[in-house]
């Protein structure tokens, strides 16, 4: 009998890895720019049919495993409940209902698993060495692309392989004679939040279990790819990462490093001639026109926007009720039109779903997963945590219900189920 059962969890937990590397593999490389390079209709930008499948169907092997947090799957419901008494009350078309259903119910869903151990640290290793492989070509192609003159996006951009928005923006700066790194997961932004997450997961996992990349090199790419996406935000969350979050026995060493590395970036023309511009002026392009568009938490054009609600130029947001999918684009849109976007995340999410669902969202995305880490004494896992969650709420991806909340649920999870593993494991050490 005992043996029977350790079958059959065993095959449970085999059945649950291959579910969320299905996932992971839907979520972080079959996101919307890919999906559009072998179809550019409605519902492939909308629906990425993967992840529905793979998500859906991890979340039915982990409940009837009794594998999530029971309270989390409650606050979940309670949003959905409220999102689609919005929908309902503003006649919104039935493909809203399944939006939200996909784009912000099931990654919900994806943070509340708590993961077997065996399933868990199955599952880790081969994630992360499939992470390593995408951001190490992405940043392979993007030295080649800057050395090529940016000719390898403007190709994409040119032949369709990037969305409509991404490809205008991509021509646009390359026309003013920026360099910034368009690659196939998407914008600059959301390609920055590839490196970034790339590094959080190899340091976090050489110190609970041992390295994948030498750290040296894995702080090189990571700065490589952030400097190529021009992203100030992603930079400076990298250099906090590097200094202060990192597994060196020799600090000095490391920090003489990084020195160096830094002092080599600095002379680069993409550096001085991109980011240190956009340092010094600030830049405000803030077009809205697309997922993660230009915006940074520090641009003038949102904070203005933001400046319009807070003096009561623009009705602020109700508490009950928001007025649908994408309603804040249609608040910024009478403000001028010098922005399309609030981009803040933390705007657009009352107007669209109103405070209540806002609340939600960030008690789920932010103040649960904070709790965790606080509760387990894990500080180090709750500042990566923080500056992540500092970084994707500077851009409008956040909000606009495609891959990117399931991406961030996904990475939430990760650490959390990692935190609670190395609890279990020094409640183990202490009985001993």
């Amino acid at each position: 009998m005992l043996t029977n059962r350790k079958a059959v969890r065993s095959a449970s937990d085999r059945l649950i890895v291959l579910l969320l590397l299905g996932t992971a593999l839907a979520l972080f490389i079959f996101d919307e720019p890919f999906r559009n390079i072998f179809s550019s209709g409605k519902i492939n930008s909308y629906f990425n049919l993967l992840y529905i499948f793979f998500g859906t169907a991890a979340i039915i092997a982990l409940v009837m495993s009794n594998r999530v947090e029971i309270r989390t799957v409650l606050l979940a419901l309670t949003f959905l409940g409220v999102a689609l008494i919005t929908l309902m009350a503003n006649s919104q078309k039935s493909d809203q209902y399944l939006i939200v259903f996909t784009s912000m119910f099931i990654p919900f869903l994806t943070s509340s698993f708590r993961l077997p151990r065996a399933a868990m640290e199955n599952f880790l290793p081969r994630f992360i060495k499939a992470a390593n492989a995408i951001c190490i070509t992405l940043a392979a192609i993007a030295g080649i692309d800057y050395a090529l003159g940016a000719k390898i996006q403007i190709f994409f951009a040119q032949h369709n392989i990037f969305t409509p928005d991404l490809a205008s923006l991509a021509l646009s700066e390359h026309a003013q004679g920026i360099y910034r790194y368009y690659s196939i997961v998407g914008h600059p932004l959301v390609t920055a939040w590839y490196f970034l997450v790339f590094y959080v997961l190899n340091v976090v996992y050489a110190r609970y279990y041992k390295p994948l990349i030498n750290e040296y090199l894995l702080t090189f790419i990571s700065l490589f790819g952030l400097i190529l996406c021009g992203s100030r935000t992603a930079l400076l969350v990298g250099i906090f990462m590097y200094i202060f979050l990192n597994n060196r026995k020799h600090k000095a060493g490391f920090l003489i490093f990084l020195v160096l590395l830094g002092a080599g970036v600095a002379i680069t023309p993409v550096f001085q001639h991109n980011i240190m511009q956009r340092f010094l002026i600030g830049t405000t392009t803030s077009t809205g026109v697309s997922a993660s568009t230009a915006g940074e938490g520090i641009g003038e054009g949102r904070n203005m926007a933001l400046s319009f609600v807070l003096q009561g130029v623009v009705k602020p947001p109700t508490f009950f009720m928001g007025g649908g999918l994408n309603y804040s684009r249609q608040v910024t849109a009478v403000m001028g039109g010098f922005i399309n976007s609030f981009e803040y995340p933390f705007m657009m999410f009352p107007y669209d779903l109103s405070i209540l669902g806002e609340m939600l969202i960030y008690i789920l995305i932010f103040f649960i997963p904070i709790i965790v880490f606080l509760r387990h004494r894990n500080y180090f896992l709750a500042t990566f945590f923080l500056l992540l969650s500092l970084y994707v709420n500077g851009f409008n991806d956040l909000a606009n219900y495609g891959d990117f909340m399931g991406q961030f649920c996904f990475v939430v999870m990760i650490l959390i189920n990692i935190s609670s593993l190395q609890k279990r494991k020094r409640e183990e050490r202490l009985k001993l």
